[in-house]
């Protein structure tokens, strides 16, 4: 019976009632309405702040389960073991840790091995186009070598020609005669 109006005396002090209740703590004990709250954010920075809690919550969680997880697996020793019980200890701890290194290297190396011959490929790719326009390079210059060779041969032949005055019977005696080409030297 005693057990019973224990109970009952438990239950009544959870029962809220106004004698219960501080006047000037009644704010305090409950969280605000959603629709008192006064905001200067728009709903759209509002649903981003909300996002960016839950990611952060999401993740204060998954550390919490890591870290616990990691505080269980951790082997126990007591206060009292010998010294070559806690060099085991240390021993296999460092070997442990050297493991995951091995791993995580491992796994960089091969992502990276992926990436490295993508940037290979594409500097042979631009070194075979840097070697392609030197080639049309090197071709447009000897083209245009032999076509000032053919300008200067064909200037030397027209100065040639006027000075000879062979030109001059072609044309009508009305006409004067034509002036020297620049370039040309008359003898």
């Amino acid at each position: 019976m005693k057990d019973l109006n224990s109970r009952i005396q438990q239950l009544t002090k959870l029962i809220l009632t106004s004698q219960t209740v501080d006047e000037n703590k009644g704010d305090e004990s409950r969280p605000a309405s959603p629709s008192k709250v006064d905001s200067d954010m728009s709903p759209y920075q509002l649903q981003q702040e909300l996002l960016a809690t839950r990611l952060q919550l999401e993740s204060q969680s998954t550390l919490i389960l890591s870290l616990e997880t990691a505080l269980l697996s951790r082997p126990q020793l007591p206060p009292d073991a010998s010294e070559t019980e806690k060099d085991k200890l240390i021993t296999k701890q460092a070997k442990t840790i050297r493991e995951p290194l091995r791993a995580v290297r491992e796994d960089v190396e091969k992502e990276w091995m992926g990436k490295l011959e993508e940037e290979v490929k594409k500097r042979e790719e631009k070194v075979a186009w840097a070697a392609e326009l030197v080639r049309q390079l090197d071709k447009e210059k000897k083209l245009r070598i032999k076509l000032e060779e053919e300008r200067r041969a064909l200037a030397s032949f027209v100065c040639k020609f006027d000075s000879l005055g062979l030109g001059l019977s072609i044309l009508p005696l009305k006409l004067k005669p034509a002036k020297p080409t620049p370039g040309c030297t008359t003898n």
